[in-house]
């Protein structure tokens, strides 16, 4: 899967992209950085209609191609280090989300697979 991460694109473009190629998987964005394996504030997320050129601070361009191997974690530093946005991974349990703080050591793949219920 491949995002384009340029100041004109929304959270929402990459929501949809996201979550067109895993969905069982979203990413939330939030105002301040989060731990490995701990949560972010509901209260702190941003909404959806914001450009990436208001909300972050390193303001990289161009393509950026995800593997479904890369885990949850290391996409999550990943946009923090590259792009200076502070993500969340959300899992689909049920009819609600969760964030995956326990499960950041999973590929992408293993935790939609979670989200299906296999």
């Amino acid at each position: 899967m491949i995002l384009e991460m340029h100041d004109n694109t929304t959270i929402e473009d990459l929501q949809e992209k996201f979550s067109g190629f895993y969905n069982h998987l979203k990413l939330d964005f939030y105002k301040g950085p989060h731990g490995r394996f701990e949560s972010s504030d509901e209260k702190a997320a941003f909404s959806s209609d914001h450009r990436l050129g208001e909300i972050r601070r390193i303001h990289e361009q161009g393509e950026w191609e995800i593997h479904s191997g890369m885990k949850a974690g290391d996409l999550e530093q990943t946009f923090r280090k590259k792009y200076g946005l502070n993500v969340q991974v959300l899992v689909r349990a049920g009819s609600e989300w969760i964030q995956t703080t326990n499960a950041d050591n999973l590929s992408l793949l293993e935790l939609n697979d979670l989200g299906k219920g296999e």
